[in-house]
């Protein structure tokens, strides 16, 4: 299973029209690509948790940085340990680290440094695939190649007036500023290129720290907006297609060791990326599709390669991943019953996903971002709902129809007044029926207790993996 960490399904191969990623487009060319999935919630933690339980967000209880998986909740890789397949993971840590519990049921959870598991560190885990030849496994693999930064500032420095504006010369300028506590002296625009220049860092060293990490809605307004906005698009890109390559290199692995046909292979998103489509950046509380739409393609040739079907429409997520992993690997189903499908009939296209199916993602921050209440979304076929909120542009709510308007941009409550109460008598329904799950408080003595909340503060260790993902300046 490889989790491609902030990448959005409309830039990969066979969403829409992007070809960006011409080695996820040939395994889909021979399994299954799902059409419409969706993150279980707009971030990291909760949408993991998701796809190792099998339980919405709100059911697993891990939402926030201080807390972690009750042990009474099974997760994917206890059942396929208990099942004796080996299991490894390679991660670059963050929202993924073990302290939330991720790493129950691993024989080894490997933390590495950001870009490790497509770069650098990419031939050690090859060499664990090979190793593992002679076993069953399940291997986990997690990249933040496509999160901020994104890189690309070289490309800046000859691209005509862009390269003025981001000469050695004036990033020079800019980090002697923020080193003498003076950046308050800088014009708005210079601000703003500072700001972009942080997104296209390598990097976290490499960013200039003191102007910000995070563009203001005025960025919007400015002469370079679009331009600069293409500037980071084109880098989030060329990571996706980075993550693209190190996918095609395990499966000419697999190849080689003569495994491919009996490897499930799992490739997904935990949610997507906004450039400012809906007047906001990166992702979060955003309840648009460009976070909350995300590649899931599966992969198992001895079962799907003489199938005729490699599209499956119909609505899937996160949820659906632990019940279709445990019914292909033959892992007995837990007494209760998760929020997810198998979804092996569809893939085989012994049936059809049903079309009054109803997903409801969760709209939330990362605690230490912002404290805003947890909104619903509801989608049924092709129509949206999504609770009111400021931040949304519409405090009541906001209605979409996906299959005429997929860019998000029509507001429909006031034109079908019917389909925006069902679906918001829908979604207030299913959150009354969930029951909380009881995740447990992290321990946090070093830095406080779990009894005074006021007093507990990120890990030295926590707070520079953060810095490094751009969620704290």
């Amino acid at each position: 299973m490889f989790s491609m960490d902030t990448v959005r399904a409309d830039l990969v191969s066979g969403y829409g029209e992007s070809t960006n990623t011409p080695f996820l487009a040939e395994i889909a060319s021979e399994g299954v690509l799902f059409r419409d999935s969706y993150a279980a919630s707009t971030y990291t933690i909760p949408s993991h948790m998701s796809i190792f339980t099998g339980l919405e967000p709100v059911e697993h209880g891990v939402l926030t940085e201080d807390s972690m998986l009750s042990p009474q909740v099974p997760v994917l890789a206890e059942k396929l340990q208990v099942a004796g397949y080996r299991t490894g993971a390679f991660h670059e840590g963050g929202y993924v680290a073990a302290r939330f519990g991720f790493d129950r049921g691993f024989e080894s959870y490997s933390q590495l440094k950001r870009l490790a598991v497509v770069d650098d560190r990419l031939d050690s885990i090859l060499e664990w695939i090979r190793s593992s030849a002679e076993d069953r496994y399940f291997l986990f693999l997690h990249t933040y190649a496509a999160h901020v930064p994104y890189g690309g500032y070289e490309r800046l420095l000859e691209d005509g007036p862009q390269g003025e504006r981001f000469s050695r010369a004036n990033v020079e300028r800019w980090r002697q500023l923020a080193q003498t506590g003076e950046l308050d002296t800088l014009s708005e625009g210079d601000l703003y290129s500072c700001m972009v220049f942080n997104h296209l860092a390598v990097r976290r060293p490499e960013m200039i720290h003191g102007c910000g990490h995070r563009l203001p809605a005025g960025f919007a307004e400015t002469a370079a907006f679009e331009s600069d906005r293409q500037a980071m698009l084109a880098s989030y890109i060329e990571r996706i297609r980075l993550i693209d390559a190190a996918i095609g290199k395990i499966r000419d692995t697999l190849i080689e060791l003569d495994q491919w046909d009996d490897t499930l292979f799992i490739v997904l998103g935990d949610h997507g990326e906004a450039f400012f489509e809906h007047g906001r950046q990166r992702h979060g509380y955003i309840p648009f599709n460009e976070v909350l739409k995300v590649p899931l393609i599966v992969s198992y040739p001895r079962l799907l390669r003489d199938q005729d079907t490699r599209i499956v429409d119909g609505l899937v997520w996160h949820p659906d991943i632990l019940p279709t992993v445990s019914s292909l690997a033959g892992v007995p189903q837990a007494a209760r019953p998760t929020g997810g499908l198998d979804l092996v009939p569809f893939m085989t296209g012994q049936d059809e996903i049903p079309v009054d199916r109803t997903l409801h993602p969760v709209v939330l921050h990362a605690d230490h971002v912002s404290e805003e209440p947890i909104r619903r979304v509801a989608l049924q076929g092709p129509v949206k709902y999504v609770q009111g909120h400021r931040q949304f542009g519409d405090e009541i709510g906001l209605l979409f129809d996906l299959s005429a308007d997929p860019a998000e941009t029509t507001n429909l409550r006031d034109l079908r007044p019917a389909a925006f109460s069902t679906l918001s008598s829908l979604a207030e329904e299913h959150m009354a029926a969930l029951v909380p799950g009881q995740a447990m408080k992290q321990d946090t003595h070093q830095n406080g207790t779990a009894e005074d909340p006021e007093a507990a503060v990120l890990s030295p260790e926590t707070e520079e993996q953060l810095r490094e993902l751009g969620y704290i300046d």
